[in-house]
C-alpha cells in the first residue's frame, strides 16, 4: 500500500521509491511534444483559435469559410470574459446592454459594467425543477425584443461556468 509523504512513498514491497521531479517531467514533456516555452503571439495560437471557432459554428459555416471572423484565445474564462466586454462596449453598434443569466457568476456584473454596458437580466434556472427554466429564456427574451425593437447581447452559459450545470441540449 502506497503511503505519501514529504516527497517519498512506499510501495508494497516496502522499499522507497521517489516521486518524479515535475521539472525534469515538464521538460521531457515539451520536448516530446516538440513544444517551446515561447509566448503565444497576443491574439492567441492560431491552430487553437481555428480549431476552436470551428467548434463553434461549424466546420462549413460561412462566416467562417469567408472570414467575416475574428477569433482571438483568451488566458482564462473571466480574461476572455473582459476581452468580449470590452469589444462590445466598443465596436457593437447596437444598444450598450448586456443580458446575464439569473444565477451568474458574482464577478460578471462588476465586468461587464467596467467596461460600460448596462446589464440586464434573465431566467435560466428553475428551482422548482432544478434545472434550465427554458420556457423562461424563450420569454424573457420574446420581452426584451419586444419592448426594444432592437438586439442587445446575452451572455449564455454552455460549459462548465455554468453555475447550476443545467444543460442546454439542442434538442
Amino acid at each position: 500500500m502506497a503511503k505519501p509523504g514529504h516527497g517519498r512513498r512506499r510501495l508494497k514491497s516496502t522499499r522507497a521509491n521517489m516521486l518524479v521531479n515535475p521539472t525534469a517531467t515538464a521538460e521531457r514533456i515539451l520536448q516530446d511534444q516538440g513544444l517551446d516555452k515561447e509566448y503565444s503571439p497576443i491574439s492567441g495560437n492560431p491552430e487553437f483559435c481555428r480549431l476552436s471557432i470551428n467548434l463553434a459554428l461549424g466546420d462549413d459555416n460561412e462566416v467562417v469559410l469567408n472570414g467575416l471572423n475574428s477569433t482571438v484565445q483568451g488566458i482564462s474564462g473571466t480574461g476572455s470574459l473582459c476581452i468580449g466586454a470590452h469589444f462590445l462596449s466598443r465596436f457593437f453598434p447596437g444598444r450598450r446592454e448586456i443580458y446575464l443569466p439569473t444565477p451568474s457568476w458574482g464577478n460578471h456584473t462588476a465586468l461587464f459594467r467596467l467596461a460600460g454596458l448596462s446589464v440586464k437580466s434573465y431566467r435560466y434556472y428553475d428551482p422548482q425543477t432544478c434545472g434550465l427554466d427554458f420556457q423562461g429564456i424563450l420569454d424573457d427574451i420574446a420581452t426584451e425584443l419586444e419592448y426594444h425593437r432592437s438586439s442587445a447581447t446575452s451572455l449564455v452559459f454552455m460549459n462548465s461556468s455554468n453555475p447550476k450545470a443545467s444543460t442546454i441540449k439542442a434538442s
